[in-house]
């Protein structure tokens, strides 16, 4: 090193010593800010990381419950479906019952028929309708007994009017003996239907 610098070093060692203490602490302090600011960052990232996880984790929640509320919605549905089928079933069996115990041959009994407003039962669409969604060949079955059911009623109401328009249903034994052959057919369909569907729904 030259002397002459060695000199000016000498002479000036302690501005040098004040720069250099001024340099390391101006050094220091850019250090502790930028730590601060690294630890501020990772400590935003870490509540925005648990924010994202809490919401995950209630969003997850709130699924899992309206899971649960839509299977018990659903298991509600078949059952009130169930309900609804065999009510219906049971409420038209004991309509025929009561139909086939009258005499429909006698003529004299044609001009006091009692009322067919129980014959067929107010939930019939409704019935068919749930039966469908448990078992397609019980629908059927159950819809077809129906209809024989409705050819059976309206025969009753025909040997009912005949009477009251001629005082006697004589002549009509034909149509009573209709009247009996889909009661008994729609009987059987409403038993086989009836099994289908609980067999089904088990």
């Amino acid at each position: 090193m030259p002397h002459y610098l060695w000199c000016l070093i000498k002479d000036n060692a302690e501005a040098i010593a004040a720069i250099a203490a001024a340099m390391a602490a101006i050094f220091t302090g850019l250090y502790f800010t930028y730590t601060i600011k690294i630890f501020r960052e990772t400590k935003r990232a870490a509540d925005a990381a648990t924010t994202s996880a809490t919401a995950a984790q209630q969003s997850a929640s709130a699924a899992n419950q309206s899971f649960r509320l839509m299977r018990q919605q659903f298991v509600e549905q078949a059952e009130v479906g169930q309900l609804v089928i065999q009510t219906t079933i049971d409420s038209a069996v004991s309509g025929i019952t009561y139909w086939l115990e009258k005499n429909l041959n006698n003529p004299t009994f044609a001009r006091s028929l009692p009322s067919t407003d129980s014959l067929l039962p107010f939930k019939v669409s409704s019935a068919i309708d749930h039966a469908g969604r448990v078992n397609q060949e019980g629908a059927v079955k159950l819809s077809s007994a129906f209809d024989d059911l409705r050819v059976a009623y309206a025969e009753i109401e025909y040997i009912r009017n005949l009477a009251a328009a001629y005082g006697t249903a004589i002549g009509v034994d034909s149509n009573a003996q209709r009247t009996i052959n889909h009661l008994k057919t729609a009987l059987v369909k409403f038993t086989e239907a009836k099994a289908i569907l609980l067999k089904a729904a088990d």
